[in-house]
């Protein structure tokens, strides 16, 4: 039954304010119900140490909040007051009453329960405290009729050594939880893959074609917010593909027997290449905390570049296919695996600086998708002035393994 009283004080509380000679004057409930009261709230000190608890015991509110003997000591400067006045308790303890201002005021102000100090006048010599050790109050007991001020101060103080003024957070909402994870990029740790072609121009590496796919594993390393160092390491490679050529001689084969012609003379050329690399930048990005982050970075990377070359130059006899037997035909090319020239490997090694302008966007607290337009100069370091002058582009999916720790708990206002 007492429980059920207080939760109906709760849900029918009411605050009226009166305000007068600057304190605020707050009147909870009707006259008739429950816990009938009004209560002055002294906040002076944003963060204080604690709140001291006085009932006036029937007093004039006002009056009381300027005459008690704690208010004009002046030794809790470092302490808020709430002074309450029990007008009618109806059907549930004074100390109820008090439990329902308290309530009140911690609500309103988000401040925590055990910030609470209610002094109640007892027959005992010396100072007792007693501890929110039960579910019913939450907020402190001190004991205490004719006791020395400064000895209170000290005891009050060792009392609230250690003790949150506002309610601590335990546990942030999903939503709280999300936006912290992605406005965070500092000691991040991503790793992911990347794909990016490379368009090359004036020697063009001595290829045959002017640009070529590479892929490979990134690794980057937040310093800071903004600041970061990136690991690319990966590499190409193309296959001379000798079943191009095949296809080509089959197409002069088949043009020769309808032009009547006995024979057709083949020149084609082989090409393919291995490329091995790895490139370590630094990396700037313009923003800190936002999921869409422009940035610049400059590195420095080691390339390998091995070039498979060959030629097939021979006159192929026609006179003698039989366009009705396919196998004549493939007589003649032979199988893929078959000749087709010798092939060449060359080696070269380079030193390419490197500019990446480009973005990066934070998909979700763990991945990250990148977008840039590198600039490299291949130095070739094997003296034959083969450097190369590039640009590409480079297309990355990384994963954040450290995503964001919350921060550590803090006082909530």
């Amino acid at each position: 039954m007492k429980i059920f009283v207080k939760v109906m004080v709760y849900v029918f509380l009411f605050v009226c304010k009166t305000a007068s000679f600057g304190q605020t004057i707050y009147k909870s409930n009707l006259p008739s119900s429950n816990c009938y009261n009004e209560f002055i709230f002294d906040e002076k000190v944003k963060n204080a140490k604690g709140i001291i608890v006085l009932e006036s015991g029937g007093q004039d509110i006002k009056s009381f909040a300027t005459s008690n003997r704690f208010f004009q000591s002046n030794l809790f400067s470092d302490y808020n007051f709430l002074f309450i006045n029990i007008l009618h308790s109806g059907t549930v303890s004074s100390t109820d009453c008090i439990d329902v201002a308290i309530r009140s005021v911690a609500n309103t102000y988000s401040i925590n329960l055990a910030a609470f100090y209610l002094i109640i006048p007892e027959p005992l010599n010396g100072l007792s405290i007693q501890r929110p050790q039960n579910i019913e109050y939450k907020f402190n007991v001190i004991q205490t009729v004719d006791s020395n001020i400064k000895s209170f101060k000290e005891l009050l103080d060792r009392s609230t050594a250690g003790v949150p003024y506002y309610v601590i957070k335990s546990e942030e909402s999903l939503y709280d939880r999300f936006e912290i994870r992605m406005a965070n990029y500092k000691k991040n740790m991503d790793i992911g893959l990347y794909y990016a072609p490379i368009f090359l121009t004036g020697n063009k590496l001595s290829l045959d074609y002017s640009a070529f796919g590479t892929y490979g594993l990134s690794l980057k390393k937040n310093v800071g917010h903004r600041h970061a160092i990136k690991l690319n390491i990966g590499g190409a490679l193309k296959k001379p593909d000798q079943s191009v050529i095949q296809s080509s001689i089959q197409s002069k084969m088949m043009s020769a027997i309808q032009n009547d012609e006995d024979s057709i003379y083949i020149d084609e050329s082989l090409s393919g290449h291995v490329n091995l690399g790895a490139e370590l930048s630094y990396r700037y990005s313009f923003n800190s905390h936002k999921a869409f982050r422009p940035y610049l970075g400059i590195g420095i990377g080691i390339n390998s570049m091995t070039i498979m070359s060959g030629r097939i130059q021979d006159t192929i006899d026609v006179s003698d296919i039989d366009m009705s037997n396919p196998s004549s035909i493939q007589d003649k090319i032979g199988s893929p695996d078959e000749g087709g020239g010798n092939i060449v490997n060359s080696t070269k090694e380079y030193l390419t600086p490197m500019v990446d302008m480009g973005f990066e966007y934070r998909m979700s607290p763990g991945v990250k998708f990148n977008a840039s337009i590198p600039f490299r100069y291949f130095v070739d370091r094997s003296k034959t002035s083969d450097n190369t002058f590039s640009f590409g582009l480079n297309f990355s999916l990384m994963f954040t393994m450290n995503p964001g720790r919350l921060p550590k708990l803090k006082k909530s206002k």
